[in-house]
């Protein structure tokens, strides 16, 4: 039930490519907002801002993290089953 889920047959497809996007975007805010705390030290908020956009980040990775490998591992195994199919470009 949980591998079904974290695959993404619920809903048909991969939920990794859906979530994948998050992390990036929030470690990318947070550098961003890291920087605008440099220019602009009045605003204490930004380090704050900063460090929640990290924090949520990083619990996204952790979510999208599982997914990717449970869609992965049965590609893994059948390669080194030597049963994978190949296909031809």
């Amino acid at each position: 039930m949980l591998k079904d889920f974290l695959e993404g047959k619920p809903l048909g497809h991969p939920i990794h490519p859906m979530l994948v996007h998050f992390p990036i975007g929030l470690f990318l805010l947070s550098f961003l907002l890291d920087l605008a705390s440099l220019a602009f030290p009045s605003v204490p908020s930004l380090v704050r801002d900063s460090f929640y956009a990290m924090l949520l980040g990083l619990i996204m990775a952790l979510v999208a993290g599982p997914c990717r490998v449970s869609w992965i591992t049965p590609t893994f195994a059948a390669i080194i089953r030597g049963n994978a199919r190949r296909r031809h470009t």
